[in-house]
Order: structure tokens, then sequence, then C-alpha cells
């Protein structure tokens, strides 16, 4: 396959200050270094005031028949390395920048180890530290490793050279990292701290250093004057990275450049101090959560309310890291690429995704342990995620500690959308511990009593024990409730028998399935509280949440970029289409253009100005894919069909299910109500034959449909293997 002569993988620069001697042989190892290394790639001399032939050596090179595009940049007067650097930078056109002396100190060899450590780690920069390997330890050797101490102790970093300007780093990186503040004698001595304190990850590896073979250094044996412009940059270090910045998350950085359209509520005093409390004492009550969480938690706090322009910048920038990571670290997705003719490069903007083959369940289940598992995942900081499946069918995936620690962050900050503050009461109706070792039980009941949440089991809540706990939670007093969607079934029933129990709180969130419409209108008139919708899923957690607009449910965008897919196309505004979510922070089990197995309604997001919060927005969520009931008609209805039909029925009906073998016929379960009787039996048969056709109904009366352990209950169970993209 031959390269793309468009595309430019590496641009490399060059600053020279009377190197005419050194030109043409470093052109030519740089030119055959590339040429092993199979990729494009372009060189930026820039002539710093030269006084030689050096701008006569560079210009044969711009005319010369060569495979390595040549670029000329000059300065009238010696301007120095870095704004050698800075002029370069104007003109690159590559994925990744490589900064190299002209001197032929650092072997031109040495690109391809700081560039193929670049691509397969899960780093921003790659730094050459100068090997002692056959280098002449002198004055000059004794400063630099004592600068390099001072530098290290007082920014408290780990390098082995800070000095060293022999790195790459990516493109959409760079232009931050040289961003400084002051005005340095020897701005290039502070790249690696500016990297480090902005939160970009940085790598060293050894490179050779060797012996200058033509020309001269321009630094004496004992340069005094540069020993006194160094500590003078030292002090203007100190005073912008320890006191005009601090070290930055990949959100702080971002909005560094990018402001949001308001700026957050602070905390009042009391709940603040619950709050560091809280944090402080993160590491009794979480097992891979770190205290970073608060920090990144604060950030959400300001990223929400970017405008929605800023917020898809900031996700096509973690996406592109992201998938570069993928390619280089994930085999399962460098074969996928490759065999797709697919290069992260290619994906320029957001739209690109599409780009990418879908991820099915199946591909996980092939794949999971080692193609899908990054090739330096680190086993301590993953968590196996086990979901139940739609069908009882056990599925696996695994959560990294980043990932972790950004959803918990995500899931606080969605509750308080809801008018909850942190520190105040709240109540779940879920499964507290099921499936946790001993150690995790005893830290979540620690997290429970810091954030005084009672938890109610979801799969122990029958009609028999209803209100006892409901009478648990009322004690509570609770501002917010959150839990499953069945178990607000079970709630919704108990408050239309005994409507006058005088108990209100101020906010319920529903998730894991649909709430019916009918449900949601008894909590809220019963309640006082308005309920909010949460969809989520076990692998990632809370996706998007509902908030006091009712715009729909708002994409998590800074974690998750959410597609609504139709007929493989994205669906147009208020069609039902397929959910497609790739997880912008799971570096360790990156999970690209999931199926997660979800029908939801596209919205119009062209019109989000009118909103505080800008986030995308997605509409119902419609059910499972898996729970597509396919009618004799032709006629193919998602479970949510199913929950408004037998509403209209609640007199009649208790609770259904149904569950459909092959297409045209499906069995039908019912647990009766009080006035269930064979005439109204009939009329619902007849009534949901409007719709379904002469599609044969299998009726079962039941005394019960049993909750999954987790304390679900599957209403629309399909074994039909029909893939929804192939659907009109």
């Amino acid at each position: 396959m031959g390269l793309d002569k468009k595309y430019i993988d590496l641009s490399i620069i060059v600053p020279c200050l009377n190197e005419q001697h050194n030109i043409v042989p470093l052109h030519k190892l740089i030119e055959d270094t590339v040429g092993k290394m199979k990729i494009n790639a372009e060189i930026i001399f820039v002539n710093d005031g030269s006084t030689d032939d050096t701008e006569k050596e560079i210009n044969k090179l711009t005319k010369s028949n060569t495979n390595l595009e040549v670029i000329y940049k000059k300065h009238q007067k010696n301007l120095g390395i870095f704004s050698s650097w800075l002029t370069a930078l104007e003109s690159i056109s590559g994925e990744v920048v490589c900064f190299i002396d002209s001197d032929l100190q650092n072997p031109p060899s040495e690109i391809k180890n700081l560039y193929n450590e670049l691509l397969s780690s899960h780093v921003d920069m790659v730094q050459g530290s100068r090997s002692i390997i056959g280098r002449k330890i002198d004055t000059r050797y004794i400063l630099s490793v004592g600068l390099n101490f001072i530098l290290n102790l007082i920014f408290g970093i780990k390098s082995k050279d800070n000095k060293s300007g022999f790195f790459v780093a990516y493109k959409d990186c760079i232009f931050d990292i040289l961003k400084y503040k002051s005005n340095y004698f020897f701005p290039h001595t502070f790249c690696r701290i500016s990297a480090e304190f902005k939160g970009y990850a940085v790598s060293e590896i050894e490179t050779l250093f060797e012996e200058r073979r033509m020309g001269k250094s321009f630094l004496k044996d004992f340069p005094l004057l540069a020993i006194l412009k160094c500590l003078y940059d030292i002090i203007l270090g100190v005073y912008e990275f320890r006191f005009l910045i601090k070290r930055k998350n990949e959100f702080e950085r971002f909005l560094d450049l990018h402001k949001p359209l308001k700026e957050p509520k602070k905390k009042n005093l009391i709940y603040g101090f619950l709050w560091k409390f809280y944090v402080f004492f993160t590491p009794l009550h979480k097992w891979m959560i770190s205290s970073d969480f608060a920090r990144i938690y604060e950030s959400l706090l300001i990223t929400q309310y970017l405008s929605n322009k800023d917020l898809r910048k900031l996700q096509l920038i973690k996406l592109r890291k992201l998938i570069r990571h993928c390619y280089a670290q994930v085999p399962y997705y460098k074969e996928l690429f490759d065999k797709n003719n697919i290069k992260p490069s290619d994906i320029k903007e957001l739209s690109d995704i599409r780009k990418i083959p879908v991820l099915n369940k199946s591909d996980v289940k092939e794949n999971i342990h080692f193609n899908l598992f990054s090739k330096k995942h680190i086993k301590k900081e993953m968590l196996k995620v086990v979901t139940s499946g739609s069908t009882g069918e056990p599925f696996v995936t695994y959560a990294d500690k980043k990932q972790l620690e950004l959803r918990f962050a995500t899931t606080i900050r969605a509750a308080e959308w809801t008018g909850w503050k942190f520190g105040q009461k709240q109540a779940r109706l879920w499964h507290q511990t099921l499936g946790m070792s001993l150690i995790q039980v005893i830290r979540e009941k620690i997290d429970a009593l810091f954030m005084r949440r009672l938890f109610i089991p979801a799969y122990e809540i029958s009609n028999s024990n209803l209100k006892k706990f409901f009478n648990k939670i009322k004690k509570h007093k609770p501002v917010l409730i959150d839990g499953y969607a069945e178990s607000f079934n079970f709630l919704s029933q108990y408050l239309e028998n005994f409507p006058n129990t005088n108990f209100k709180v101020k906010a319920v969130m529903s998730s894991a399935q649909i709430l019916p419409a009918q449900v949601r209108k008894i909590i809220e008139s019963q309640m006082g509280s308005k309920v909010y919708d949460k969809y989520g899923s076990r692998e990632f957690s809370g996706i998007a949440y509902e908030d006091f607009t009712s715009s729909g449910h708002l994409v998590q965008m800074e974690s998750y970029i959410v597609e609504i897919i139709k007929n493989n196309e994205e669906a147009k505004p208020g069609e039902d289409g397929e959910v497609i979510v790739t997880d912008l922070n799971n570096y360790h089990f990156p999970l690209l253009r999931y199926r997660i197995g979800d029908i939801a309604e596209a919205l119009d997001n062209s019109d989000l100005n009118k909103y505080d919060v800008q986030m995308d927005r997605i509409g119902q969520i419609k059910g499972r894919t898996q729970a597509l009931v396919f009618c004799k008609n032709g006629r193919w209805l998602p479970g949510t069909f199913f929950a408004h039909f037998f509403k209209e029925y609640s007199d009649f009906i208790k609770q259904f299910q149904i569950i459909q073998e092959e297409p045209g016929m499906f069995d039908l379960k019912i647990v009766k109500n009080d006035l269930y009787n064979t005439v109204s039996e009939q009329k619902i048969l007849k009534d949901l034959k409007n719709y379904i056709g002469n599609t044969t109904v299998n009726l079962e009366i039941v005394d019960e449909i049993k909750l999954v352990r987790t304390g679900k209950r599957t209403p629309v169970i399909s074994k039909v293997k029909i893939d929804f993209q192939d659907l009109h």
C-alpha cells in the first residue's frame, strides 16, 4: 500500500545558526531514518541569523529532488532556539512534531525511537534524555546535571534531562505547552516543566548524545553569563509554575483557553465543609477511585456551561487522543483500522467517527481479554463489570480507574441538577452490596454514611413489604430518591392506594428501565416532586440525564459521544434510532462506537443557545433492540409501545411480560388486577389486534412476574435475531 502524499505524519523542526557543514549530512540522515519508518515527513529549517553559508545549503535542498519535503524559514538576526521553534510551528503540517538541533549531536536515527514511543504510549510528549555513553564529562556536563537537579527539586518532577531540546509531541498539544506567561532567556529549558504542569503526559527515553563533528559550540566551558541568566529564569519559572498556575487535569487545561458562558454557583459554607470532609476520607469509602475525582467534579461544574461548540471541541480533542492510543496499543482496533484502511489521522472532525465500524457485543465477547485490553493496561486499575443482560445472559466488560473517577464525578453533578445538594439526605432503591467483596461492602456502607444515603434493597421490594419500606423512606426524610424504575412502579401503586400519606420529596431520579408516564404522573402529583430520568448502563454508568428544562436527556459530552443511528446513517430529528456510544475515558478497555442495545429518539440539536447547559440532547428512550416485537403484518414495535398500551388497562392488569421466540407470534403473561375478567380480557386482545394484526398471541395468566436479583423486571424480551440497522 502506497503512502498518502496528501498527509504529513511528522514535521521535523531544525533551528540553524552557522551550521553550513552540518545541513546536508543532517538532511541525509533524517531522510534515511524517515524512509525506514515508512511515513511521510517534512523538515523545516529555520536559519536563525546565520552569517555563513547556511542559507545557501538549505536553498540547495529545497530545490533538490528528495523524498523529504524541505521548508525554509529565515530570521534576519539571531533570535534563539525557542523563537526558531515558534517560527517553524507556523508552517507545520504533521500530526506529530519533532524538535532536533542541527549540530548532529542528537543522532537523527533516534527520531524513530522517540516517534514509536509516542505512538505506543498513552502520552502527549516524549523527550530524549542525553545518554552518558560516549559523552565527554566536562564543566558543561556538570553544569547541565546540576541545573537538572535544581529544576527537579524546585518543580517536583523526575526528569533525567529537562534541558534536552530533542523531543517529539502531538501538534495539538505542543502549541499549548510552548505558551508561557514569562519572558525567559532560555525558554526551551522549561518545555518539560510546562508540559507536566499543564496536565500533559510525558515520557522519557535515553538517546545518544555525540560530540560535535562540524562547527563549534556557542557556549564557553564555564559560561558565567548563561548561568546567571538560568538563575533568573528559574526565579521567573517559580513564579509562573508555582504561583500563577497549578498542575492541571485535561478539563482545567481546556478551560484555560475556552471560557464558560456563566460561572457555577459556589457551595455555601456548610456544604463546602462536608464536601471537603468527604473528599479527605476518600480512601475509607472508595476502593479504586482516588481523591482526584473531586478536581474532576469541580471542573465539570464549569465545563457544563461551555458552549455546545466548545464542548464539541473538547470531545474532538479527547477522541483523537483516544483513537491514537487505540491504534497503537489495542490489537483489536489496530487490526480493525488496517482492515478498513483507516489511519488515526483520518479522524479530523467528530463526524469522521462514522468511518469506524461499530462494535457489537459479540465482538467484545470474542476479544475481551487481550485483543481489547490496552497493551499497557494495569490490572489493579481495572474493575470487572458484569451486566445481567436483557435476557439474563451475563455480559462482561471492564472499566478503568480514570473512567470510574469521571463517571462518579458526573453522577454527583447530575444529582445536583435535580436541586439536591451534596450533604443533604437521599434514599436509593437499589442493590447496595450485590457482588461485592467484604472490604468493598464495608467501604460502601461507610460511603452511605458520609452521603447520608438510605439504601432500600430493590430486589426485596414486594406488595407485602411495601408499606414497611415506604415508612422507612418517609422517616429518613430524603431530599432526593433515586433508583430502579421498577421500584418506583411499586411506589406509585402504594401512593395510588394510600393517597394521603403526606410525604413530600424534592426530586426523584429514575434509571435502569423506562418509567411509564402514568407512574411519573402519580409520583409527581402525590409526592410534590419532579421526576428526572437517568439514561445509563453498567458499562458506562450515566450517559445522559434529564434536567429541569424537560428538554430531553442531556448527553454527558465530556465523557461520551452518543450517536442515534438509523439505516446506518444519523437519524433525523423525531426519528427513532439505535444508540451508539463511544467512551472517551476508558483507555485500558476502550469501547469505540459500541452498540449498547437501546433505541432512542433523535432530537434537533441545532438550536441549543437558549439553554444555560448546551449539551447535546437525545429524546425518549424507547427500549432495547432486544425488546423489539415483530408482527405478522410487517410492523415492528418497541418495548415502550406495550408499556403505553397496557397503561390504559391498569384497572385489569397489574403486570405484563411479552416473550417472542420467532416473528409473527409471542407469549403474553399477565398478572391480573381485581377487575380482570373474561370480558376485559377479550377487549384487551381485540384492541391489541389493531396494532399487531393477525400475530399469534399465546396468553398465560400467572401469579407473579419475578424480578431478577438486581431489582429489575424485563417487560418485553425478544429472542429474534434481527439487526436493527436492517429494519426499514
